[in-house]
């Protein structure tokens, strides 16, 4: 199916466009003052990570559901689980930078504070992010890669790294509650 020109360059402009705005969130963010935790340097370039992890995730959900062709995108499959562990592996580098400059930074009794005040914010970000949105889809990505799981799985570890993107995202936002932001 041909689209034309118009279409060519949308898709060019699609990109810049689309990166813009997941790096907004966490400039965003970072530029509100009452919360410590929200002007760590590493926001943006966590909720990039993120945000790139949840939308090849979604491509996978919408494009990779399991039925009888699956054998059919067994390449695209081993493609994804290659692009995902590479997210995945930038999203465990910036949430360790993230949570090191939180341990070791100048604002870090505040801005755990923040972050862990009622203890929601704390299951959400270590059981929902670190646990779902990164270290089960860098196993299940392995695993894919490693055995050739099929389609079952690789539709899994999207499921668990859109967990993971909208629990870091709850996260952040559960910690300037008690701040009244």
């Amino acid at each position: 199916m041909t689209y034309g020109p118009l279409c060519s360059v949308m898709r060019i402009l699609a990109l810049p466009c689309a990166l813009a705005v997941m790096v907004y969130t966490g400039l965003l963010l970072n530029d509100l003052q009452p919360v410590p935790l929200w002007r760590l340097r590493w926001i943006p370039a966590l909720f990039l990570a993120s945000s790139l992890a949840a939308g090849a995730a979604c491509m996978v959900l919408c494009s990779s559901l399991p039925d009888e062709g699956h054998r059919r995108r067994a390449p695209l499959e081993r493609r994804y689980a290659l692009v995902d562990l590479g997210l995945a592996l930038a999203e465990a580098l910036f949430a360790a930078a993230f949570v090191s400059s939180l341990l070791h930074g100048a604002l870090s009794a505040q801005s755990l504070d923040s972050l862990f005040e009622w203890g929601a914010g704390q299951a959400l970000f270590c059981g929902g992010f670190l646990v779902c949105g990164i270290a089960i889809p860098l196993a299940g990505d392995v695993l894919v890669l490693i055995r050739r799981s099929g389609a079952y799985a690789t539709w899994l570890v999207a499921l668990f790294c859109l967990i993971g993107c909208f629990c870091l995202r709850l996260a952040m936002a559960t910690a300037g509650i008690h701040i009244g932001v």
